[in-house]
């Protein structure tokens, strides 16, 4: 038995901090009150000099971000990004992450065609890797770009209700050209006919058909024409969108700008892709 130095009260030897040497005379409770005191008295000079430690992420009083990331995204950026997540890009958070990462998996052919979304992201620091995808018993090799997480990227986290990817129709009022392509060349199918004219069907089937009727009229808007439609997918059960023949027209004139020469194989007018990327 000893008496503790601050509440002078006789205490078994296993309530004092025997590893501690400037505390072994004062029992754990006594240490305990007396480092909460402390806190309670220099709480916000405690929590500066966190947050200087931290930088702009705050730690543990806000999302840990990268203080070089761009505070607002550009056109562009935004483009990219609302296209992608139409075709195949996602949100992503890791462990105890709170602030989502942009995330787009391609095939080993599309290696060069990511590189280019991946340039024009550059602000966000995508990060991109060989990947593959294990189906069965096969594996298919691929290529992942991943952003670093951004609080950026929250106001898109609307593109997801219960874990389910659904059309927010701000985003797909905000829907452009850039956009457009990036969604066409993910999720887009070029038919072309022996006879007559090439059309393009759209794999939108993971989207309700109030949500593809929502899309048709975004590129009715920004082409001018109204020659695309939402039909039912074949397996008759999901709604698809189909770009006619005549409305492909415009939408390849509108889109050609920004079209990667690795898709050209999707594109319906090659003479039109006045430049590569």
């Amino acid at each position: 038995m000893k008496a503790c130095t601050t509440c002078l009260v006789l205490k078994e030897e296993s309530e004092f901090n025997l590893y501690r040497l400037k505390r072994r005379s004062q029992c754990r409770n006594c240490q305990s009150n007396e480092g909460r005191i402390y806190y309670q008295r220099n709480r916000e000079k405690i929590r500066e000099k966190q947050r200087v430690l931290d930088g702009p992420g705050q730690g543990r009083w806000g999302p840990r971000t990268d203080p070089e990331l761009p505070a607002v995204l550009d056109e562009v950026e935004r483009q990219v990004i609302i296209g992608g997540l139409l075709g195949d890009g996602s949100l992503t958070h890791g462990k105890r992450q709170i602030t989502p990462a942009y995330r787009e998996r391609h095939g080993l052919a599309q290696e060069n065609y990511l590189r280019w979304k991946g340039e024009m992201l550059h602000r966000m620091k995508p990060r991109i890797v060989p990947n593959a995808s294990n189906i069965g018993s096969k594996s298919y090799g691929g290529w992942v770009l991943s952003t670093i997480a951004n609080p950026t990227l929250n106001e898109f986290a609307k593109f997801y209700e219960d874990s389910k990817k659904i059309v927010p129709q701000d985003m797909a009022d905000e829907l452009g050209p850039l956009g457009l392509a990036v969604w066409l060349q993910d999720d887009g199918y070029l038919a072309v006919p022996k006879t007559g004219r090439p059309y393009m069907t759209v794999c939108s089937m993971s989207f309700t058909w109030e949500e593809n009727e929502m899309l048709v009229d975004r590129i009715r808007i920004i082409t001018g024409n109204m020659r695309t439609a939402v039909m039912k997918a074949p397996s008759g059960s999901k709604a698809q969108i189909y770009i006619g023949p005549s409305a492909l027209e415009d939408v390849a004139s509108l889109v050609a700008p920004f079209w990667h020469s690795d898709l050209k194989y999707k594109f319906p007018y090659p003479d039109m892709l006045t430049r590569e990327k």
